[in-house]
């Protein structure tokens, strides 16, 4: 894990540092990202003969279509914001998994976890006071 959150944080200045020099924007950096580990993935994929072939297409399609926006986003927060600010958000991602999570179990009528939203309400008073967003530009 150390390892990953050091390469992590080596993509995020590349990242920073190439849209910096405007020498590349969000879009091409997001479709280098992509087709370097599309090439790494379909290298795995032939030499131990598996296929793409998949019975979950649409799946598949929603997931890639939702990651590109995701990573798009990120990549482009990483830009214009911050490296601090940026990743700190980026840290919120599981107060949103938490909030899908209440949202799934009340949709399917289930007794939703309400432990865990007064964790979500104490995360976001957190996330506001480390980033101390304030009205005036100083």
């Amino acid at each position: 894990m150390l390892v990953a959150a050091f390469f992590f944080a080596c993509m995020s200045a590349c990242v920073k540092y190439t849209s910096g020099l405007g020498e590349a924007g969000t879009f091409e950096i997001v479709f280098y990202r992509s087709f370097i580990g599309m090439m790494f993935i379909l290298a795995i994929v032939l030499t131990r003969g598996y296929t793409v072939r998949t019975k979950h297409l649409t799946g598949h399609l929603k997931r890639s279509i939702l990651g590109t926006i995701a990573f798009t986003m990120w990549f482009a927060s990483m830009a214009y914001l911050p490296l601090g600010t940026s990743t700190t958000l980026n840290y919120t991602a599981p107060i949103f998994i938490a909030i899908t999570t209440i949202i799934v179990a009340l949709r399917n009528k289930q007794k939703a976890p309400w432990l865990l939203g007064l964790a979500i309400l104490a995360g976001f008073i957190g996330i506001c006071l480390i980033l101390r967003p304030s009205v005036n530009e100083e």
